[in-house]
């Protein structure tokens, strides 16, 4: 550290040399009184002392000062003298004060730093070194003991002819001589070192005695540099030494710097003309020189050149006002710079950053135009390329001079702070007007602490554009500081993220419904890191788990909340999935307050290259609900199926027991009718013939209340198969057309709007897939109800069509009563006859309710039109195939239907006789079968009212036919046909189970068991 000391008139006021030295690193004292600035010189050595006093008033005090530190072997500093005078008068003062500088108080700073850099500094005035010829007798101890303590190096020497050798070795910055020594050989020795251009720079003093004063000139002569009187103080020897070796340092700092200058300058004008284009033209702007870089970028040579006015250049993208401008400035002596954009000599453009000075001539005034030019067109084409990025990213930068208050924006900047068309003057104050007033103190407050703090610049705020829409903006920026840390600049970007922001609103809402889903749902998600074992849980699967919210989740608070029994199965689970098997699984967790809950996860696994899984996540639900429904629903079905195994039982039981009797009243008054022999009255005709009107009508009571039963218990069993309808509607037409002769009613078959009384053979006809037995009992139920509600003559239309989406459509009108809306709305509720009851017509209610549920189950669809007094319209909407054909096919009975009694002799054709076994427990349906069997000659019928005694009659007989009853005491018809099966002669006898059970599925168990046929009672 190098002290300064400063001798003023009022140290408490403006010193700006001191701050600027401050600035350089020196150290600072200041002092208003010589002799306060003498005890610090003492305590203290400064290298400079800088006086700011009037000199002719202090100069000998001055003097004195350097004496006495002179005297006390203390350092003399350097004495630099700035005063406001300049005058002859007072430079004089300055030098009979001892001043070794003197500087105007209007001088530049600058100017006194570097001389005192100069001067005391060790790089501008190295370690000094003096060499001493002196005679032995009386040698200059305190003189070299005085310049040692002043920093100076001192050798002496005794004999003249060691001396090149000590030059040599030594190398001394001045050489002095003692004449006293011998004058003649300091004479010689003088001209011997100036000989030497090595020695050159070595200062010569000499001591000369005031009685050889005829010497002075000698030497002087011979190369001394400097002359003093022997003997001399050994303050004046310093005060010379110091003297001379300051100027000669300074000196060769000069020269040293000079000849760097011209280094530098070569240097400069190699990489000028490596890296500029130069031009020179004369004061009309004809080119007299360039260099080789104009060459290579504009394509021409000199000789094209030269002579030439740069308009040849010229690439009209600019105005003449842009050119008039340009050389009014230079004409004026002026430096112009700018770019232009010139033109090559292959047409294609380039820019270049231009500085055109002019040349003084010897009046001063311009006689030649330099032109010094930087190609800048890639950076021009980088420079678009930016702008056209930020505008692209919507980023725009920005430059803030916090020392002069001057702010830089890009051209984006201006858009982002919703300023348009209209740019303000860009200010920080105008930077800040824009933004948003409850963001606005944030912005500061970071400003504050990036600039202070040295906190980056990192802010996101809103600004207000003019239209008064609200931006979201981000900005990112740092300070930039001198050596002391000061801030003077501050950069940074500003980047439009409105729609980050909205996206960044829209997530957070999206999370916070997704929270709220799995909240409702009980559902969550997880994450497991199979390498470093770190889980990863939502909200939701925190409290599933019985997880602390704020927790950090390990396995082994998930397996202190499974329950005892899922530990294992959960371990297995998690090794499976680490074997890439993650399908779902169901386990058990006990909370806090023993309750269980259910929970059912759900996993996937993240592979890596080598097929290892590194991760599962999934989700974790609550099923505890489910699970507790399922119970319920599975508790429920069962007791369901037991109610609806008691409701089949029951609807078996009664059907049997209803039919049972039903058989014998049917087939005795059957037989009555068909007994001529009796000779029965026309009143006991009419009296059987209305038991047998009344046992069909009980008959089918009973088949429909059973037939909806089925359907409701779901019991319903279709044969879906390939048919002709055209075929089912004829046969329903045909079973329908004697009741409706009997009440004037005629039925037509409607094709494509022409209505006729049978279907042509040529007529396409539909083929659907459905059960036949079922779409007949359908459509013989609508034309049934069609003739039965019609009126008197009326007329019943039925028709078949497609449509597009390959589905049929049957439908039968009616020109009868018609319904009326409320009617309609209640047609297909069981039991509803719609006050049909009051009609005198017999009905359940439930024929249409059993139409509808038995299309439904064939995937079709059935629907009314109706108006009151004009009649009702019933459509029957089913599948079809994609085969038609075009004629009816006949019905045929296949010889093998086992189906028939008829067909019997068909199956036997080589008996004229044969003999039928019955076996029924119910005598009275015995003596019916025994009946009906005596009116047929070549029947022999044989009966037995138990199957021990059945079994027997077939052993010894032999029948040919055995009728069968299913529910018989002892053993049933099953166990019964085992053992018929076991007599050899009955291996393959014909064997018909009777029996009053008449569902389907009693009757395909019958013919699975062995059964030839099956036949319903009655």
């Amino acid at each position: 550290m190098k002290f300064v000391y400063f001798l003023e008139e009022n140290i408490h006021g403006e010193n700006s040399l001191a701050a600027s030295l401050k600035e350089e690193r020196y150290k600072i004292r200041r002092f208003e009184k010589l002799p306060m600035l003498e005890s610090a010189c003492a305590q203290g050595s400064p290298s400079t002392l800088i006086i700011y006093k009037n000199i002719p008033s202090i100069q000998e005090d001055l003097l004195a000062l350097k004496g006495r530190l002179s005297r006390k072997n203390k350092p003399v500093p350097l004495i630099i003298i700035i005063n406001e005078k300049s005058d002859f008068d007072v430079r004089l003062a300055a030098v009979y004060a001892g001043g070794d500088f003197f500087f105007s108080s209007h001088a530049n700073h600058s100017e006194v730093i570097q001389c005192l850099k100069q001067n005391t500094d060790e790089k501008h005035f190295p370690h000094q070194k003096v060499l001493f010829i002196e005679n032995p007798e009386r040698p200059f101890e305190k003189h070299r003991a005085l310049l040692l303590k002043n920093n100076i190096k001192v050798e002496h020497l005794f004999d003249y002819y060691k001396l090149t050798s000590s030059l040599e070795e030594y190398q001394p910055h001045m050489l002095i001589v003692d004449f006293h020594l011998n004058s003649f050989l300091a004479v010689e020795t003088l001209r011997i070192i100036r000989q030497n251009p090595s020695w050159k720079h070595i200062r010569l003093l000499c001591l000369i005695d005031s009685q050889e004063a005829q010497l002075h000139n000698v030497a002087i002569d011979a190369g001394a540099d400097t002359v003093l009187a022997n003997p001399v103080s050994p303050s004046l020897l310093l005060s010379v030494v110091k003297s001379k070796m300051l100027r000669a340092s300074t000196d060769e700092h000069t020269l040293s710097e000079l000849g760097e200058s011209q280094r530098e300058s070569g240097f400069l004008s190699a990489a000028l003309n490596e890296h500029s284009i130069v031009s020179i033209t004369d004061i009309a702007g004809r080119i007299t020189e360039v260099n080789e870089k104009f060459c290579q970028i504009s394509g021409y040579s000199k000789e094209e050149l030269i002579g030439e006015n740069h308009r040849i250049l010229r690439s009209n993208y600019h105005s003449q006002h842009f050119y008039q401008e340009m050389w009014k400035t230079i004409a004026a002596g002026k430096i112009w710079h700018g770019t232009i954009c010139n033109k090559k000599k292959s047409g294609v453009l380039y820019w270049v950053d231009s500085t055109i000075i002019s040349l003084p001539g010897r009046d001063g005034k311009p006689c030649k135009y330099a032109s010094i030019r930087t190609d800048i067109t890639d950076l021009r084409l980088s420079e678009s390329r930016f702008k056209i990025g930020q505008s692209y990213a919507n980023i725009g930068t920005w430059d803030w001079n916090i020392q002069t208050n001057e702010l830089f924006w890009s051209e984006q900047i201006a858009p982002l702070f919703g300023y348009g068309d209209s740019i303000p003057e860009t200010t920080y104050e105008n930077f800040l007007a824009n933004i948003h007033p409850e963001d606005r103190e944030a912005v500061v407050q970071a400003i504050d602490q990036c600039i202070h703090h040295d906190k980056r610049y990192d802010v996101q705020h809103r600004v207000i554009w003019s239209d008064g829409s609200i931006r979201w903006v981000h900005e990112r920026g740092n300070v930039m500081r001198n050596a002391d840390g000061a801030p003077i600049h501050m950069l940074g970007v500003v980047e439009d993220i409105t729609i980050q922001k909205a996206d960044q609103v829209a997530l957070i809402e999206q999370e916070k419904r997704l929270k709220n889903a799995q909240r409702i749902g009980r559902i969550g998600d997880w994450s497991w890191d199979a390498e470093t074992g770190n889980i990863s849980m939502s909200e939701e699967s925190r409290r599933i788990f019985c997880v602390a919210p704020n927790g950090i989740p390990n396995i082994n608070d998930i397996r202190a909340h499974l329950h005892p029994d899922d530990r294992e199965p959960m371990k297995q689970a998690t090794e499976e999935a680490l074997e890439g098997d993650c399908s779902a699984f169901d386990f058990r967790v006990i909370a806090p307050n023993e309750e269980t809950h259910w929970v059912q996860c759900e996993r996937q696994a993240k592979i890596d290259q080598a097929g290892k899984v590194i991760k599962l996540h999934g989700t974790l639900q609550d099923i505890t609900e489910r699970k507790r429904f399922e119970h319920e629903l599975l508790k429920a079905k069962e007791e369901a199926e037991k109610a609806n195994h008691a409701k089949s039982i029951f609807l078996a039981s009664m059907s049997h027991e209803l039919r049972t009797p039903l058989n014998a009243i049917m087939g005795f008054s059957q037989l009555l009718e068909m007994n001529s022999d009796n000779n029965l009255s026309p009143l006991e005709l009419e009296n059987v013939g209305e038991i047998l009107s009344a046992s069909a009508h009980l008959l089918y009571l009973i088949n429909q209340i059973l037939e909806l039963a089925k359907i409701e218990s779901g019991n319903i069993e279709l044969t879906l198969e390939e048919f002709n309808v055209n075929e089912v509607i004829l046969e329903c037409i045909e079973l329908t057309k004697h009741s409706a002769l009997q009440n004037g009613i005629k039925i037509f078959w409607n094709n494509k709007g022409i209505e006729q009384q049978t279907p042509n053979e040529s007529d396409s006809s539909p083929v659907v897939i459905a059960d036949r037995t079922r779409l007949k009992q359908v459509i013989l139920n609508l034309l049934s109800n069609a003739v039965k509600y019609n009126c008197n003559n009326g007329k019943v239309s039925i028709s078949s069509s497609t449509v597009v989406d390959k589905n049929l459509i049957v439908s039968v009108s009616d020109t009868g009563i018609g319904l009326n809306k409320d009617q309609k709305s209640h047609l297909f509720e069981p039991f509803n006859r719609l006050g049909a009851e009051t009609l005198n017509k017999e009905g359940t209610g439930i024929g249409l309710v059993i139409c509808k549920k038995i299309i439904e189950s064939m995937n079709g669809d059935m629907n009314v039109e109706s108006e009151p007094g004009k009649g009702s319209s019933f459509q029957v909407q089913i599948p079809v195939t994609t085969a038609s054909r075009t004629k009816n096919a006949p019905i045929k009975i296949d010889s093998n239907n086992k189906s028939s009694l008829l067909a019997f002799n068909k199956i036997r054709p080589e008996l004229d006789r044969f003999t039928v076994l019955c076996i029924e427990d119910n005598p009275v349906n015995l003596r019916l079968i025994e009946k009906i069997f005596t009116k047929l000659d070549h029947v022999e019928c044989m009966c037995a009212c138990e199957p021990l005694t059945g079994l027997g009659l077939a052993a010894i007989n032999n029948p040919d036919l055995i009728l069968l009853d299913i529910n018989l005491p002892i053993l049933d018809g099953y166990e019964t046909l085992k053992r018929i099966r076991d007599i050899d002669a009955h291996h393959n006898t014909p064997v018909i189970a009777i029996s009053a059970h008449a569902h389907k599925a009693s009757i395909q168990k019958a013919l699975d068991a062995g059964f030839h046929d099956y036949i319903t009672k009655p």
